[in-house]
């Protein structure tokens, strides 16, 4: 009996295992064995990328990091991100917005392998080239009178750099290829010796140009004259062509009738100080060290230098029966030897403009409409020219052959004048006389150029005064001034 109870058992026991194993399979399926518990999911792995730039034109803007088909993340040219909520296994990662000029250094995009439990470094290397170039400008001045405060230097249309008379400026970021030099502040008596280059620029690379200057005596191949201009009249000069006018005296004084010296190193003119005329004075060739030589009346203007640059004749006004009348007077250049050149007649006549002849001896002027002469010791005082209509501004031609004046101009020859002045030319004895200029307009204050070929002179028409150049023979007139209101001039002695 009781071997058959066992042997029931056992056999219940065999019947029951495959629902056990059963059972055992479902709760490994689960992840338990009863106890409830689940498998944790995988843990997200974190990537950082460095970005290092290097190269001479490095991208201004950065750029971005894209790690498979994620979307991009913006980084620093030279700075790192991190890309996180990463699986473990083979990603890929690529840098963007890269500029033109530049590349990233080895294999890109980079493949990188994420392992379980592991942060990886991604390092990228970006190269810029150059793309743009560099100008080396160096300027050297030679001669005399060099410009004191340098040049302006400019390239294309960027901004003008100042350079002094002798260095070099500096202008990067330039692209390839040819530019456009411009050099600006020349000072009148100063010129580049070469026409200026047109450099080309390579990129990563300095083209070095030098420029070359030449000065020579700053009053010398000039013309000086007064304008308007900047209000007051000032004493300016102007290259025989008109071009590169430049103001000497800047301090609105006002001044009258410059006359250059003959060594063009000094200006005598008559300057208005403190509201009146106050008389002669000399200054440098610069404006500088003004002087007064004479002063002995209301109105001493007009002044003109003798040959030898040792004296300075002038117009001086006295007070007479009928008015202010003027008289020729004579002064050393230090302001000493005051003496009266022209004599005082019944008439009190009015002498104006003197002049002084080539050799010296000799000063021409204008004495109420008729041309005299009178020795430089103040004797032999003479008529030289009865003028029908009136004459003034007599000037000697640098030979002493001929004179320059101005007339009123007759020109259907009725004895009465049409109402305007022209520029004549006579020989030195008076005769010959032959117009030069021919319009409409007020043309006066003649001067010859050195070699007696040209002669300067102002043209007033339409409330406007100009200077204009024409040839001794009344050919090739050239109109000089750009301003409105420019006067009196005289050409330089020293060619």
């Amino acid at each position: 009996m009781t071997r058959g109870i066992s042997h029931a058992v056992a056999l219940k026991q065999r019947c029951r295992r495959p629902l056990l194993l059963s059972a055992v399979c479902s709760a490994l399926a689960t992840g338990g064995c009863g106890d409830g518990a689940t498998k944790p999911p995988p843990t997200p792995l974190p990537a950082t990328v460095t970005v290092t730039t290097t190269g001479v034109d490095p991208d201004a803007d950065g750029y971005t990091v894209r790690v498979d088909e994620r979307a991009p993340v913006p980084v620093g040219r030279n700075a790192s991100t991190t890309v996180g909520d990463l699986a473990a296994g083979a990603h890929t990662v690529t840098l963007g917005g890269l500029a033109s000029n530049c590349t990233v250094s080895g294999a890109h995009p980079v493949n990188v392998t994420l392992s379980a439990g592991e942060a990886r470094d991604v390092a990228l290397a970006v190269i810029c080239a150059a793309t743009t170039g560099t100008l080396e400008l160096t300027v050297s001045t030679s001669g005399r009178d060099l410009d004191a405060d340098g040049f302006v230097v400019a390239v294309d249309d960027g901004p003008g750099r100042d350079v002094p008379a002798n260095g070099t400026v500096t202008v990067a970021a330039l692209g390839p290829g040819p530019h456009t030099l411009r050099v600006t502040g020349i000072a009148s008596n100063c010129a580049l010796d070469a026409p200026l280059p047109t450099p080309s620029v390579t990129a990563g690379a300095t083209t070095q140009v030098a420029l070359h200057v030449v000065c020579r005596q700053y009053l010398s191949n000039a013309i000086v004259y007064t304008s308007g201009e900047f209000g007051a009249p000032e004493v300016m000069v102007m290259r025989l062509d008109g071009s590169r006018p430049e103001r000497i005296t800047t301090d609105q004084q006002a001044y009258s009738a410059p006359s250059i010296s003959p060594d063009a190193e000094r200006i005598a003119v008559a300057t208005r100080i403190g509201g009146s005329w106050s008389g002669i004075y000399v200054m440098d060739a610069h404006g500088r060290g003004l002087t007064k030589v004479a002063g002995r009346s209301t109105f001493d203007g007009e002044p003109d230098w003798s040959p030898d640059g040792s004296k300075i004749a002038f117009r001086s006004e006295s007070s007479g029966p009928f008015g202010a009348f003027g008289r020729i007077w004579v002064v050393n250049a230090d302001g000493s030897g005051l003496r009266q050149l022209s004599s005082d007649t019944e008439e009190y006549t009015y002498d104006a403009q003197p002049a002084w002849s080539p050799d010296g001896s000799t000063v021409l002027f204008a004495r109420s409409g008729e041309l005299y002469t009178v020795g430089a010791d103040g004797t032999g005082e003479a008529l030289l020219m009865s003028c029908r209509l009136a004459c003034a501004d007599p000037t000697w031609s640098p030979d002493g052959r001929r004179i320059a004046y101005v007339t009123l101009t007759d020109a259907d020859g009725d004895g009465v004048a049409e109402g305007h002045m022209d520029i004549y030319v006579m020989n030195a004895d008076g005769s010959g006389s032959q117009r030069l200029t021919t319009t409409a307009a007020q043309d006066d204050s003649p001067a010859w150029s050195p070699d007696g070929t040209q002669i300067v002179f102002r043209r007033a028409a339409d409330g406007n005064s100009q200077l204009y150049r024409v040839r001794a023979d009344g050919t090739d007139e050239v109109k000089l001034s750009r301003s409105l209101s420019d006067a009196q001039p005289t050409w330089s002695p020293v060619p």
